[in-house]
This record gives structure tokens, sequence and C-alpha cells, in this order.
């Protein structure tokens, strides 16, 4: 008896196939041509070919808001205790040398603290505790000891990376009287210039970094920055921050920075000044709302359609214009005077004069491409703004 043979069902018809492979191909041309078409009338302002300049500012202050309420969140849960805290290293990433340590106690104390076997300062009583370390040593494991009002003592080790501590011939306790640490600016002459603090015996202990700090001045509970994205641009913007390196304001007004340059070595160039960043009693950590008080630039709106066919064939400009993007500011160092020209993603378009201010605070959201108009002639800048 003869066994019927059956069909593999897995095997498949190249009928079949072909058959499928040409539906699949039918289909993404008609995607793509349907996406080309839905995205055409602002797609054709944001070439792939421009130069893309990124909102960093902007990023760090949506990771310091979730942090923000993260410390909220811990300094009340009451999971952290005395002997096990929770330790925060370096929470809103510009100050690399800090830390948080969060913990409840069952009743009001205040805390000594002391960095490797030195007392710096008392964190005032409560039971709902956060204790602010600014100054740990880079490349070593510090010793951070906490005592309490009844004498209960824990130390925790933080271990920090290493960073640059290059200051060539510079003898840190000369540029120190009644001060603990000589903080410098710079070195201002490189691509990335950082704030640096170092103790009497030229020891890094303050490591603030995020893009290129032109200027600086120290106070009581912050210091003000000079901030750009880019050393090449001219023009700044100020950002005030805590020791933590959380910022608490932002503004265009510099008048109150630091920019002349005191401190030399045989290639670098530094901003000097000396501090005591720890008082006798400082509060538990604690924040407020960023504050934003500038007010935003005046534009025009103009319609894109009467200018459509002139940004289509506008030719890019060859002159010097190099721009920041910094949180809702735009700074830029140009060789012309006229105006800037904004198209957004919306297809709507824009214009804020180009003044010695260097500086605009814009409303407009999303991604920008940028023109510039000059003797009734429009010029592509090539360049997108990117949130």
């Amino acid at each position: 008896m003869t066994k019927k043979k059956t069909n593999n069902v897995s095997e498949i018809s190249p009928i079949l196939m072909a058959s499928i492979f040409v539906v699949f191909i039918v289909a993404m041309i008609f995607v793509a041509f349907f996406g080309m078409n839905l995205q055409s009338p602002v797609a054709k302002y944001f070439s792939p070919y421009n130069t893309m300049v990124n909102n960093n500012l902007k990023g760090l202050l949506a990771d310091q808001k979730d942090m923000d309420e993260k410390i909220k969140e811990l300094s009340k849960n009451g999971e952290y205790t005395f002997e096990k805290p929770i330790i925060l290293k370096a929470p809103y990433k510009v100050n690399r040398s800090s830390a948080l340590i969060i913990f409840t106690t069952e009743e009001d104390t205040a805390v000594k603290v002391a960095l490797n076997d030195v007392h710096v300062t008392t964190v005032k009583k409560s039971k709902n505790h956060i204790i602010p370390i600014y100054q740990l040593y880079a490349d070593a494991s510090n010793h951070v000891t906490l005592t309490l009002d009844n004498g209960d003592k824990q130390t925790y080790n933080i271990i920090i990376e290493p960073f640059n501590n290059d200051i060539q011939n510079i003898k840190v306790s000369d540029m120190l009287e009644n001060e603990n640490t000589y903080y410098l600016v710079g070195d201002l002459n490189a691509d990335i210039s950082s704030l640096r603090g170092f103790d009497k015996n030229n020891t890094l202990i303050s490591y603030y970094e995020f893009g290129y700090f032109s200027g600086a001045t120290l106070f009581k509970n912050k210091i003000a920055l000079g901030y750009k994205q880019n050393r090449d641009v001219k023009n700044d913007i100020r950002l005030d921050i805590d020791y933590m390196g959380r910022i608490s304001s932002i503004t265009s007004n510099t008048e109150e920075l630091k920019y002349e340059v005191n401190v030399f070595t045989e290639s670098n160039s530094y901003i000097g000044d000396a501090y005591n960043v720890y008082q006798d009693e400082i509060d538990n950590y604690s924040f407020e709302d960023v504050t934003l008080p500038d007010s935003y630039t005046t534009k025009a709106v103009l319609p894109i359609s009467e200018y459509e066919h002139l940004l289509n064939n506008s030719v890019k400009y060859d002159g010097e214009f190099k721009v920041n993007y910094m949180g809702e500011y735009i700074s830029y160092t140009s060789d012309v005077t006229g105006k800037l020209l904004i198209v957004d993603s919306k297809g709507k378009l824009y214009t804020y004069p180009i003044d010695k201010s260097g500086v605009i605070k814009t409303d407009i959201e999303g991604r920008k491409s940028l023109y510039i108009s000059k003797d009734g002639v429009i010029y592509n800048l090539k360049t997108t703004l990117v949130d």
C-alpha cells in the first residue's frame, strides 16, 4: 500500500512570495510618497545638510527638574536611616565633586560634617536630613563623617573620579589669606572652560563643568557664571548656580560677572578668586523654582507664503554668523546688520533684529531653521536649532 504524498505547509510558493514582495514595495513607495507630501511644506526649510545646534542647557534643565522631584521623594519617604542613608553623587551633573546624603531621624537633630577628618560645617536641626557635600577630593575615596547631637557618628566613603588638576606653576597658598579655596575659571583659551577649586595644597576639591564658562562671581550661597555652549560665539548668558551645581536663575544680564583675566601660566589664562564655601552653620539642602527674569525679545510674524520663493532660492551666507542655543536664548556673533529670520517646525516665519546685544530670548518652540535678511536679500545660514 502506497502512502499519499502530502505537501509541506512550511513550503511557500515562489509565486506567492513574489506577489508579497511586489505588494510590499508598492506599499513602501506609497508611504514614502505620502509622507514626503505631508512633510514637504515644512521639511524643505530643514535640510539634512544643515549644521545642527543642540540645546544642551534645555536638556540639563529637564534633568534638573527630574532630580528635584527625586530628592523631594527620597527625603520624605522615611526609607533611609542614619546608618543606611542614600548618597547621590553629583546629583545635578555640573558639580562633579559634590554629593547629597539623605536620611531621616526620629528626633530633630543638627548634623556636624567632617570631610577627610576636617570639620567643615554644622547642618541645622531637622528630622528630614539632606546634607550637602560640596568639596570632595578628585581621584580619591573621601571619608565623610556625620555626627548627631547625641554623639552617634557614621562615616561614609564617596569615590570621586580624576579630573584635570593641572595649574602648572600656580601656588595656591600664595593666593589665599583667610579663605580656604581658590577658584579658577579657565583655561579660557580652550574649547572647554571649567570652574575648579583648589585648597592650599593645590589639591583639586571642586570641579564644575558644562560647556564653556567665560566668567564668574562667587557669592555666599551661589555662583554667577558666564555661560556659552560654544566659546567661538562672543556673547554669553548668566547662569546662577548653587554650590551643588543646580541652576537657580538664567538671564542675559551679565553686568556682575568678573571677566578680567588675572592669573597666567606659560600657556593658559584664568580668572581667579578666593572664597570660603562652607559657613559655620548651614541649612539642609533645599531649592526653589528656576527664575527667568528677562522678557522675551520682540519678534515680528511674517506671512511665509510671501517669502517662500525667496527662502527656497536663498544662497548660503558666506560671512560670519556663529550661533549658540541655550535654553530660551539664542546668542550670536555676526558681521552683518539686518534681520534674523526663523522658520519653525510648523512652517511659521518670524524675524528678530540683529543688534549689538547679540542675544535673543525666544518663545518659539520646536526646531528652528535660520536665515538672515541683508539689504533686501535673504541668505540661508544652513543652521537648524534643535530642542
